[in-house]
């Protein structure tokens, strides 16, 4: 430390921060004999303090702490993962031949955005990719065109053809009242 610690912030949590690194910690005034840290009173010590920094993790989290928390972000890293191939001649046909509307809501991304919007739409699978066990043939009739908050919403569903219905009904009637074009 640069400086000694003042009294009051002994025995409270303290977030250090170092670049790139933060982590929290507890000081206390006098040294803990290493025959000490089995005692109870250090025990209990140490799981208020975890309360403590969860507790303000889910505060942070959650919005219900005030001032401005910064993070990094831009940082560039090497990932290795699975892809899935997908066929993007095929994907643009189910575009087309919905008129890059989405099949939920019925957003019409030319109408909406002019210029900009044609040629733009997402192309959701009816049996997710992911739930194949083996290499499968696409065809025409498993794509849907969607935009893409109604994709997201189809992926916080179940993964199941009946998803459409459910999204279709629950959607049914709020986009067009909102929007004016």
């Amino acid at each position: 430390m640069k400086s000694p610690l003042p009294k009051h912030m002994y025995a409270n949590p303290i977030k250090e921060l170092y670049s790139p690194w933060s982590f929290y910690t507890r000081y206390f005034p006098d040294p803990v004999e290493p025959q000490l840290k089995k005692h109870p009173k250090l025990v209990n010590i140490a799981a208020d303090f975890f309360q403590v920094v969860v507790g303000s993790a889910t505060a942070i989290i959650v919005g219900n702490l005030g001032g401005d928390y910064s993070s990094v972000k831009n940082r560039t890293a090497v990932k290795t993962h699975i892809w899935r191939e997908r066929n993007t001649a095929l994907a643009f046909k189910a575009k087309v031949r919905d008129g890059f509307t989405c099949q939920i809501c019925r957003v019409s991304f030319p109408e909406l955005y002019g210029k900009l919007g044609v040629g733009f739409a997402e192309v959701h699978h009816i049996v997710q990719l992911s739930s194949l066990n083996a290499t499968a043939e696409t065809t025409l009739a498993q794509l849907l065109t969607v935009c893409a908050n109604c994709h997201r919403m189809l992926h916080k569903l179940n993964g199941k053809k009946s998803d459409i219905g459910i999204l279709k009904k629950a959607f049914t009637g709020k986009w067009p009242s909102t929007v004016t074009t």
